[in-house]
């Protein structure tokens, strides 16, 4: 009998495996801080024209804007000399150790400028609020959340960015008349600080974004006229 050749083993196939990629950095999220800056200011018109519906009797010396923890909102807050005093009497009341030797008017010195001693605190703490602007803070949220430590360094932060368009709504709300829907006080003013802050401190800085809005105007007018020579 004729042996039977021995069987060929199959040729053994070589795998080679590419190196893995490296993991995509997560890319900031790109913010469109016109848009942003849009939507707030025509949610605080509405919100602010339907107050001043409710109340058209006060006078109001101040409107604020403030930062709930979560950073990424805003609310707005209104105070009047008569609601200012009703809390500096509250607290003579219930802190007579404190305040027993100062008078109402001294107290309410005191605590004139401080948006958590408002008698009319956020008024935007609305579900309608709430339900229009939570797209814009995932938004600013997802972008926080992807910048990188080292721009903490630098004026580019997203927390920041927001402070400063939240501020310069503000001045928008003051210059194009959004404002003229509520009865004021001859010394009305309005802030946007966070609780970091000192209102003395929150002044200074918009003061000097008013100098910037004022004159921004001003130099595109001059930039325009040397344009046409």
């Amino acid at each position: 009998m004729k042996k039977k050749p021995p069987k060929k083993k199959p040729p053994t196939m070589k795998v080679t495996t590419k190196p893995k990629a490296a993991a995509k950095k997560a890319q900031p999220t790109k913010l469109d801080w016109v848009e942003i800056e849009t939507a707030l200011h025509a949610l605080a018109v509405k919100i602010i024209e339907n107050f001043a519906e409710e109340h058209p009797k006060e006078f109001f010396y101040a409107l604020y804007f403030d930062f709930p923890e979560h950073w990424s909102g805003i609310r707005i807050h209104l105070n009047t000399p008569e609601l200012l005093r009703k809390r500096a009497e509250e607290y003579i009341r219930s802190n007579p150790e404190l305040y027993s030797r100062r008078t109402p008017e001294a107290v309410a010195n005191d605590i004139r400028w401080e948006p958590g001693d408002f008698g009319y605190f956020d008024i935007s703490g609305t579900k309608a609020w709430a339900k229009k602007w939570s797209k814009h803070a995932e938004a600013l949220e997802a972008a926080a959340a992807a910048q990188d430590v080292s721009v903490y360094a630098t004026g580019e932060f997203v927390e920041l960015k927001f402070l400063l368009t939240a501020s310069r709504v503000l001045l928008r709300l003051e210059a194009d008349g959004s404002l003229n829907c509520l009865q004021r006080t001859r010394n009305f003013r309005t802030c946007c600080m966070t609780h970091e802050e000192r209102p003395e401190d929150a002044w200074k800085r918009m003061h000097l974004l008013r100098l910037q809005y004022v004159a921004a105007p001003v130099a595109m007018a001059m930039a325009g006229k040397k344009g046409k020579r």
